[in-house]
């Protein structure tokens, strides 16, 4: 396991390098204002301006119990995403879902506890439409995951997804995002120990709202159905604020309930988005 870690570290320095040296000849001299990918399940079709390597970190904490009554509390931290601008409208993604620390209590019987590194991943967002009119701003992500992490938290396969992220203002202070996407997620039966691919159609539809110069909110719901029809829908609603310390550093809050038996309970987060200075 040490050595896929090694291997893909190693890996994501070669592409970073490669980025850098894309990216020289288009750095614009104003980055604009700070669009982040967190927190929410929505991701916006904003692009990193080449130059401006951006770092987008977090803790999860989510419970769930489900219909045997196991109740399963679960820590992540740290939730990373690096995101490189190449060329004025795509970027590159490099994702790691974090160390978890889990604790599984099967009602009346002794509780367990396991920890253990999650999966990586990789990414490019292309954003293909700027907003006019009633057209939203739009781009496309296509993702792998890279199975990294130790057994118990890994898929063991490198698993696609893709989404179509759009994003309409409506008014000075409010706008509208929504994703519509699929994933291929790899999960284990844990009465034959085979791999299976569970197909999911994914959805996010997200309200932000700018209270002031540095404080933004939202509200959102989200979820995934599964294109298997043994498979329940899994629905929740989140909401969150986000605040804007410096114009290159923004920390935030959320947290989110499952309204669907297949989704988590709930969970809370919290984290920042710094982008680096040229």
């Amino acid at each position: 396991m040490t050595k896929k870690i090694i291997g893909c570290i190693v890996y994501f320095l070669l592409i970073f390098g490669a980025i850098i040296t894309l990216s020289g000849c288009a750095c614009p001299k104003n980055p604009g204002p700070l669009s982040s990918d967190r927190p929410g399940a929505t991701t916006s079709p904003g692009i990193v301006p080449p130059c401006y390597p951006q770092l987008e970190l977090g803790w999860t904490h989510t419970e769930n119990k489900d219909a045997n009554g196991t109740r399963t509390k679960n820590d992540q931290f740290p939730n990373t995403l690096l995101r490189f601008g190449v060329v004025p409208n795509a970027e590159i993604r490099v994702g790691y879902v974090g160390y978890n620390w889990q604790n599984t209590n099967p009602g009346n019987e002794a509780g367990s506890s396991s920890s253990g590194s999650g999966d990586a991943n990789l990414a490019v967002k292309y954003r293909f439409l700027e907003a006019d009119g009633w057209l939203p701003e739009s781009a496309f992500l296509g993702q792998l995951s890279l199975p990294v992490g130790a057994k118990n938290f890994s898929s063991n396969r490198a698993d696609p997804s893709f989404l179509f992220a759009f994003t309409n203002p409506l008014t000075d202070f409010l706008s509208f995002s929504y994703n519509l996407g699929a994933a291929w997620q790899t999960v284990q039966d844990s009465d034959t120990d085979q791999n299976h691919t569970l197909s999911t159609f994914n959805y996010t539809a997200s309200l932000g709202f700018t209270l002031t110069e540095q404080l933004g909110a939202f509200i959102e719901a989200y979820g995934s159905i599964a294109m298997n029809p043994s498979n329940s829908p899994s629905n929740a609603i989140d909401g969150g604020f986000t605040y804007l310390i410096l114009e290159n550093f923004q920390v935030d809050i959320s947290g989110g309930k499952g309204i669907s038996e297949a989704a988590t309970d709930w969970y809370v987060g919290a984290g920042f988005t710094y982008r680096y200075p040229r």
